[in-house]
């Protein structure tokens, strides 16, 4: 997994900046779910535990958007129930790893390929293998 040093360092700022000790905080995942083009803006999922000011410690899940020309720099927490609508809605537009709905032929297509796969296979299966040559042959008689 490649590692984005820079937005980790960000987000480590922003947990101090809000309550928490971001110094000590143990990043559990942290991946690039989308981009926008030319690659400024990109979209970060998260799931880290952090130590709260009070001493308590706390599981954080979320979604950054980060982009580095204006230092933007959001922050939206989640819990589980909401983790699909937050991601969602944070990579709407954007480029991203999912793959997108199959387009309406493809079964079809599939189903034809089978099709005349099956129907060669079952022709090679059914065929002889010593069937004589239905050519003629070539007969060679000597001229008087």
């Amino acid at each position: 997994m490649i590692r984005n040093g820079v937005t980790e360092k960000d987000l480590r700022d922003y947990l101090t900046a809000n309550g928490y000790y971001g110094r000590s905080a143990n990043i559990l995942k942290f991946d690039l779910k989308a981009l926008e083009r030319p690659g400024w803006v990109q979209v970060f999922e998260f799931h880290v535990h952090a130590k709260q000011e009070g001493g308590n410690w706390e599981e954080l899940c979320g979604v950054i958007r980060s982009d580095e020309r204006s230092d933007l720099f959001e922050v939206t927490f989640y819990n589980n129930s909401s983790r699909n609508d937050v991601v969602q809605r944070a990579t709407d537009g954007m480029i991203t790893a999912q793959r997108g709905p199959r387009h309406w032929s493809y079964w079809p297509l599939m189903t034809l390929v089978a099709l005349v796969f099956g129907t060669a296979i079952v022709g090679a299966v059914l065929s002889p293998e010593g069937a004589p040559s239905t050519t003629p042959k070539s007969v060679k008689t000597e001229a008087p």
